[in-house]
């Protein structure tokens, strides 16, 4: 059976000044839409995650959001209904890190019933949707 637990994990201390697998994303215009993505899944204040190796920074963000994310050394993320893709660039910094839910395999073991559900900080950026 699934376990969840109280830890919180804490922001390293070493991440760049971009944004990085893990940070999440606030949508701050209004009813961003493309297919499937549309506003009532895309509203504005919507979190969404980026994908990637963790706290690592690329030159594109893979933004998922209404997520659920594994996170090990690799953030991977499912949900949606899709998985926006976006220059770094586009993103906003703020000052703001909040608690996100997040899930690994327990001693590293994929198995039926063997996550352990826990609460991590991330990193807030905002993104228009342009």
């Amino acid at each position: 059976m699934s376990q969840y637990s109280d830890e919180i994990v804490k922001l390293p201390a070493n991440l760049p000044d971009r944004p990085c697998a893990g940070d999440v994303v606030r949508l701050v215009a209004p009813g961003w839409e493309w297919g499937m993505v549309n506003k009532e899944s895309c509203y504005i204040g919507a979190i969404g995650m980026i994908g990637g190796e963790t706290g690592k920074s690329r030159d594109h963000a893979d933004i998922t959001f209404r997520f659920s994310a594994h996170i090990d050394q690799y953030v991977s993320c499912s949900g949606g209904p899709g998985t926006i893709h976006t220059d770094m660039s586009k993103l906003r910094p703020t000052d703001e890190v909040i608690l996100v839910e997040a899930w690994r395999w327990i001693d590293g073991r994929a198995a039926r019933d063997n996550a352990l559900h826990y609460r991590r900080e991330a990193r807030v950026w905002e993104w228009d949707g342009q």
